[in-house]
């Protein structure tokens, strides 16, 4: 994943440069991958255009042979380039000895020198578009919830600064350019500890921990290929009544730990059941096996994305098959003390609050879940209190139909 190496190459910087010439070195490395990327898919976007055009096709050609734009490169994604220039960094720091080495080897030779190069070749080609577009997602992806190391937050800042810095630099000279980089909200927050200026960042911020707007996703998704006539027939299939006052919608709501990705994954679920029995819309034994489908799903593959992320182990939520849906402190603490976590029980515990898979009973014994508050997990451990005696979970109602005996 591109977190991991990221992580990788700050580890390496770090072992060799102060912290000045680490900022130096991200900044410039970030300058290079960004220009690199917008003049790889304005290629991309050219090439077909360049067929019946001679002049165009020498163009491209000229850029490919000034920056050894073959197939290895042309050929991968985004994380494959990502990659491999974090390695160019990490086998040039075997062999820097000190700051003057890395400043000399990396940033001049190896990112400084190409950037303007990039910039002219992508202005260059300024008679073909008006407007360059970057979105940047899952950097973050992989970096564990609770212990995000500054230097990785540092990383995300130096991005964004170089983004506004290109932005600068193209809008002098006619073009514009705009970018979009989506953050987890705990790192956002980590973000903006480290930053100065706390106004600097336009920022957009989507709670999905709010039911209406994960109900809005799924509208837009449902109605998107659809004639306006058919919006509400087509919404009213997959979301009826399935008890009083509650609809489809709610139900996979809640069965989805308020999470996009998981929302989706459970409607395609249920869809799927709704469409295999030959169902003309969705019922509620099809809303019901959705969510138990996607509980198993949960209490299974979602702990190997815990053992990855956290290191717990992968049968964690096994732990609790049988256990009641409330558990005190010490209860809590005894069925994790059967498992060898590797962790220390109250570090388990933190992750199985940040995870959703518990919550917090609060003073008229209604569970809080983290998404409850906004993923805040200060907010929740605030709630929580002090550990000890008086201290009740709720296990989330998402995993309990995959954590039955039978």
């Amino acid at each position: 994943p591109a977190s991991h190496n990221l992580s990788e190459m700050r580890e390496n910087l770090l072992s060799v440069v102060a912290v000045g010439v680490f900022d130096h070195t991200i900044a410039a490395f970030w300058q290079y991958v960004m220009l690199l990327e917008a003049l790889l898919k304005i290629r991309e976007e050219l090439l077909p255009k360049s067929k019946n055009n001679f002049d165009l096709q020498e163009r491209i050609r000229k850029i490919e042979q000034e920056f050894a734009l073959d197939e290895s490169v042309v050929a991968g994604d985004f994380t494959s380039r990502l990659k491999i220039a974090i390695e160019l960094v990490i086998s040039t720091l075997k062999n820097a000895r000190n700051d003057q080495d890395v400043r000399s080897q990396i940033t001049n030779l190896l990112f400084e020198r190409p950037i303007p190069r990039l910039r002219e070749a992508i202005l260059s080609f300024g008679d073909f578009f008006s407007e360059i577009v970057i979105l940047i997602d899952d950097l973050d992806k992989g970096w564990p919830p609770l212990q995000v190391e500054s230097h990785d937050v540092a990383t995300i800042r130096h991005l964004i600064e170089v983004l506004n810095k290109i932005q600068r630099d193209l809008s002098r000279r006619g073009t514009g350019f705009r970018h979009l980089v989506f953050l987890r909200s705990d790192i956002y927050e980590r973000l903006v500890e480290q930053t100065s200026d706390r106004g600097k960042y336009n920022v957009i911020k989507v709670d999905w921990s709010d039911p209406e707007q994960s109900r809005h996703l799924l509208w837009e998704r449902i109605v998107s290929t659809l004639d306006q006539p058919s919006h509400a027939d087509a919404w009213a299939a997959i979301n009826p009544e399935i008890a009083p006052g509650v609809t489809a919608i709610d139900k996979l709501i809640e069965s989805s730990l308020r999470r996009p990705r998981f929302l989706i994954d459970v409607m395609e679920r249920t869809l799927s059941f709704a469409i295999n029995r030959g169902h003309g819309f969705v019922t509620a034994d099809d809303v019901n096996e959705g969510a138990r489908q996607m509980s198993l799903y949960l209490v299974s593959d979602f702990a190997y994305e815990m053992r990855d992320l956290a290191g717990t182990p992968e049968d964690i939520f096994y732990s609790f098959i049988g256990a009641p849906t409330e558990l005190s402190h010490e209860e809590l603490e005894t069925i994790l003390a059967q498992n060898n976590l590797g962790l220390a029980i109250d570090d388990v515990v933190e992750l199985l609050l940040w995870y959703g898979f518990l919550g917090v009973l609060d003073e008229k014994k209604r569970p809080v879940f983290i998404y409850d508050r906004a993923y805040d997990f200060r907010r929740l451990e605030a709630e929580r209190g002090p550990v000890g005696p008086a201290v009740n979970y709720s296990i989330n109602p998402a995993f309990l139909l995959g954590l039955t005996k039978s």
